[in-house]
């Protein structure tokens, strides 16, 4: 679904208040190959909707959606920065397992922001009834004309209460996005990366191995950390071999973990950016009426090149 036409080339690393913001284009040599999308999200939504290039501050006129949906965009972005400038810094053994944790936690707040993201700037397109988008009734005896009344909230509330009632059911965000957008990779590395942050935030210790951590088929199995340095500190020369073999460099699983995400909402990004290639050729004059005409040649996805022929100004 193409909601964001591409068409401008506004660049985060123009100089001054035309380009980024300082994470921006300190973070945009870091992995702005990996994440396109994003500038050509940045150029064609946020900058028309501030005051460049007087400054980077919204104009007074955007509302308040757009601006939430604008530091959505960002956030997303500063997740990224963060762990990858904690990357090429270095994060060293016995050193900075903080920031690891931090780091996964940050991966799983990127998710989140990210189908927030989405779900805001469908609504802002009106691609979402977002009555009959968050509640989904099963029940098939319910005639059409009956069906207004399921969204009494009072009336919902009572048959949510009801143990003998199964009628409804409450639809993740996730759930109304899949209808619009193919999330399918998403929803597996989402889904690890969750899976991972969920055993961090609520493990009662660290579980740290000489600046290694657990390889994502096994972080729930060793969750128990007390049965690990039992093992540690024991004889059994087996287990301890099968130990070493189950765990991996944190900063190896964290360099997959956030390359896996990127390219998946880089790829994401592609669903509702509409690209164009857009191309400014010579000025074309009519003496007769002394217009000056531009011509628009766009690129579609097919390779096909379509002309667009538009009045730009008078000539004096």
């Amino acid at each position: 679904m193409k909601l964001i036409e591409n068409v401008l080339n506004n660049q985060i690393m123009a100089a001054g208040e035309l380009g980024g913001d300082k994470i921006e284009k300190e973070g945009w040599p870091l992995f702005g190959e990996k994440f396109k999308n994003y500038e050509n999200f940045w150029s064609n939504f946020v900058v028309p909707r501030t005051n460049r290039p007087a400054n980077i501050h919204y104009k007074n006129s955007t509302e308040k959606i757009e601006r939430e949906i604008c530091s959505m965009h960002y956030a997303i972005f500063s997740d990224f920065y963060f762990i990858y400038n904690a990357l090429r810094n270095g994060i060293e053994e016995g050193k900075d397992e903080d920031i690891f944790d931090f780091a996964i936690i940050k991966l799983a707040n990127a998710c989140d922001l990210m189908e927030e993201f989405l779900y805001k700037l469908l609504n802002l397109k009106d691609k979402i009834d977002v009555e009959r988008d968050l509640i989904v009734c099963l029940v098939s005896e319910i005639k059409d004309e009956k069906w207004d009344q399921f969204f009494n909230k009072k009336l919902i509330v009572s048959l949510l209460k009801d143990r003998n009632s199964s009628g409804f059911i409450i639809a993740s965000r996730l759930s109304v996005l899949e209808k619009h957008f193919d999330l399918k990779m998403y929803n597996q590395i989402s889904g690890d990366i969750r899976r991972y942050r969920n055993i961090i935030a609520h493990s009662w210790q660290s579980f740290h191995l000489d600046g290694k951590v657990p390889k994502l088929a096994f972080v729930k199995k060793h969750q128990d950390w007390i049965e690990v340095t039992d093992i540690i500190k024991s004889n059994d020369t087996n287990k301890k071999e099968e130990i070493k073999q189950e765990f991996e460099p944190m900063k190896i699983l964290l360099r997959k973990f956030t390359d896996d995400l990127i390219k998946v909402i880089n790829s994401v990004w592609e669903q509702f950016i509409e690209s164009k290639k857009v191309v400014v050729s010579p000025v074309h004059r009519d003496l007769s009426d002394k217009e000056l005409t531009i011509v628009v040649t766009t690129t579609d996805q097919s390779g096909r090149s379509n002309s667009n022929y538009g009045v730009s100004g008078r000539e004096n």
